[in-house]
């Protein structure tokens, strides 16, 4: 069993065309999946008294993540409004709210530092207090980062001197040009580095070698979540697997091994609407009364 921090990203997605509204965000969707995967997690964020932030609390508490340091302050829940068109998103209008009100601290990301994780995942969709991102690279517990799409290659030297593992999306890269991004990310400090290419499946790029595993086909219904999903099987898988062996020889059946649930489990959340489901009906008020 792994233990995760989840510390820095939260909002609810509000499905416009359904009429309904989700719990959701990189690190409670991270936190969450690897609850439903038998791992311990954590989750360090800022909810407002609203509605919105009871929700994001009550789909939490049903899977047993520890909420004990979410900050409950007055104002907003982060809110992102997605419009459908078949399977693509657009992603209209957003709301900071909470999490920009009140962003990740020092203090929160020590808190995940004392021995008691495994792990201490964050992704750039959170808001940092100055220094506050600089604290993931001073600890021995090791860090890992979802850039998603907020990065550039000259961002990535800071980036992998300050994370032990490193996540990029990359859908609008061929997979050769993402083989090189994947293995400079080691050459400036990564220890791994994770390349996802959509229906064109996934990299894993270690100092040793790189690895790919297909995505697996589906007849989606939302495919919300399937990054968050997939990067938490992996990485769970990984690091449980690490703490059983007793030596590096099955380095890489694990880590191909551990790609493989990351693609089954990522196909499963697209099976589903919402991140994590758990949707309710949405009504405009709740983005607009005043908590």
């Amino acid at each position: 069993m792994v233990k995760l921090y989840c510390v820095g990203d939260n909002n609810v997605d509000i499905y416009q065309s359904m009429g309904k509204v989700f719990p959701g965000g990189c690190c409670l969707n991270m936190a969450i999946y690897a609850r439903m995967l038998g791992h311990e997690a954590a989750f360090v964020s800022a909810v407002g008294n609203d509605r919105l932030g009871q929700l994001q609390l009550d789909t939490l508490r049903l899977y047993g993540v520890n909420i004990n340091g979410v900050h409950i302050i007055d104002g907003h829940t982060a809110w992102c409004k997605i419009l459908h068109q078949g399977n693509d998103r657009i992603f209209s209008e957003l709301n900071n709210g909470a999490k920009e009100l009140c962003p990740v601290s020092e203090e929160d990301v020590r808190k995940g530092q004392d021995g008691s994780y495994d792990l201490l995942y964050t992704c750039l969709e959170a808001f940092y207090e100055e220094g506050a991102l600089y604290c993931f690279g001073n600890s021995p517990i090791p860090s890992f980062c979802d850039l998603s799409t907020f990065w550039e290659r000259e961002s990535l030297k800071e980036y992998c001197k300050i994370f032990d593992y490193v996540a990029l999306s990359g859908q609008n890269k061929k997979e050769p040009e993402m083989r090189l991004i994947l293995q400079e990310c080691i050459y400036h400090g990564a220890q791994m580095a994770i390349g996802t290419l959509g229906l064109d499946g996934s990299l894993v790029q270690t100092e040793k070698a790189c690895y790919k595993t297909e995505a697996c086909r589906v007849e989606a219904v939302d495919t919300l979540g399937a990054g968050d999903s997939w990067l938490s099987a992996f990485i769970t898988s990984y690091l449980d697997g690490k703490k059983q062996a007793q030596e590096d020889s099955g380095e890489e059946s694990l880590i191909q091994n551990s790609m493989s649930l990351a693609s089954s489990f990522a196909a499963s959340t697209c099976m589903h609407y919402g991140g994590v489901g758990h949707g309710i009906d949405f009504e405009e008020t709740m983005i607009q009364e005043r908590p």
